[in-house]
């Protein structure tokens, strides 16, 4: 494993920024539709200061949960910050027609948080948060993202203020696309390879205290579908500030066996088999709080990372 890209990746580097190609808004598509109340599990993430991916919605200063439904409903699960959610609220519809959606944080520089949506064509998708559960104009930022492993919101990595997304190709590059702070993109580039054979990898902000964005990593499985290596198997990825990552070693045991992690600012979400979401807030360099059980019945929902 390496935070740094090899020499022989050059060539695929090159490649790969042409298929995945950066582009300005080009087309709006359909906003969601306007917000109904639906039943659904309880949680609650309050923010924590560092530099993940900010997941505010709804305005109140606590980050929310969102997941799209089986029918293709985008909910939010807005905290309330006494330990529980309002009920799920559709503040979109049609969202089956994603394969991935992720939160970046506040992608277009307004102070609201926004979603990345990609679509089978590989077109990805802007959809900039009101700061009220609600969406301004999406637009399109790109296209030929159809072909990475996973593609994630890694908070501030290079330390200009804006956010950031990362993506795995199949060959284990993890791809760095730094975000311009206006809803565009700088100069993308390898900052690592060996990525192919994790289960998850997202960013969750400043983990290691040290003023800079990191990014974290679980295993995957192996060919009879168990998981491996079931130990101290949460591995943090420091960021240097500047775009690039150093491998710090392993933070956490016992994440092998969750279905879904999400990153957001020095908190993970994980889901277990069972559909239970779990929340971990990291408290400093080496220390994390309990995790705690905070919902129930995720396994009915794709959560948005």
């Amino acid at each position: 494993m390496t935070a740094l890209p090899h020499a022989r990746h050059r060539r695929s580097l090159i490649a790969l920024a042409g298929i995945a190609a950066l582009v300005g808004p080009l087309v709006a598509v359909a906003a969601p539709a306007t917000a109904a109340p639906l039943g659904g599990p309880v949680a609650a993430v309050v923010a924590a200061q560092g530099s993940g991916p900010e997941r505010d919605f709804s305005g109140d200063g606590i980050d929310d949960t969102l997941a799209i439904s089986e029918s293709g409903d985008l909910l939010m699960y807005r905290a309330t910050g006494s330990g529980s959610l309002t009920g799920g609220v559709r503040i979109g519809t049609g969202w089956s027609g994603f394969d991935r959606a992720f939160v970046p944080g506040d992608f277009t520089g307004d102070g609201r948080a926004d979603v990345m949506a990609i679509n089978a064509a590989g077109d990805l998708f802007v959809y900039p948060g009101n700061g009220t559960g609600g969406w301004l104009a999406p637009y399109q930022a790109g296209r030929g993202w159809q072909g990475f492993i996973s593609v994630f919101g890694a908070g501030d990595l290079n330390s200009d203020g804006a956010p950031d997304v990362a993506a795995r190709d199949p060959q284990g590059q993890l791809l760095f696309y730094p975000g311009n702070g206006r809803g565009g993109w700088l100069t993308p580039r390898v900052i690592g390879t060996g990525f192919a054979d994790f289960q998850h990898v997202v960013g969750a902000g400043d983990l290691d205290f040290d003023g800079r964005a990191d990014v974290v990593s679980t295993p995957s499985a192996n060919d009879e579908g168990q998981t491996i290596a079931c130990g101290y198997d949460l591995h943090l990825y420091s960021g240097t500030g500047n775009g690039s990552l150093r491998n710090s070693g392993a933070i956490g045991s016992g994440w092998c066996t969750f279905t879904a992690v999400t990153g957001g600012d020095r908190v993970l979400i994980a889901r277990d088999p069972s559909g239970v979401l779990w929340r971990y807030v990291r408290t400093g360099p080496s220390s994390w709080t309990t995790g705690n059980a905070i919902g129930s019945g995720f396994n009915s929902v794709r959560l948005v990372g």
